[in-house]
């Protein structure tokens, strides 16, 4: 996924899944869920309110269409 995103974003892995950073304050989290032989990928923007509901239409929507080109 690193490659899909480029340079400008640190993907570090958290527990079942991972985090993507690209500053302070735009970041999303990567949840893996796995039940029943299926995985489900949810992908959510972080930080404080204001910020997380930029970012679900930013970073989030990013992370969201590297990870179905993969």
């Amino acid at each position: 996924m690193q490659s899909k995103l480029g340079s400008r974003y640190e993907v570090t892995q958290r527990g079942n899944g991972l985090k993507v950073k690209q500053s302070a304050a735009s970041t999303a989290t990567v949840r893996l869920v796995s039940s029943a032989g299926t995985t489900v990928i949810h992908v959510h923007g972080g930080g404080l309110l204001i910020s997380r509901l930029i970012n679900e239409f930013g970073i989030a929507k990013k992370v969201a269409s590297a990870i179905q080109e993969i």
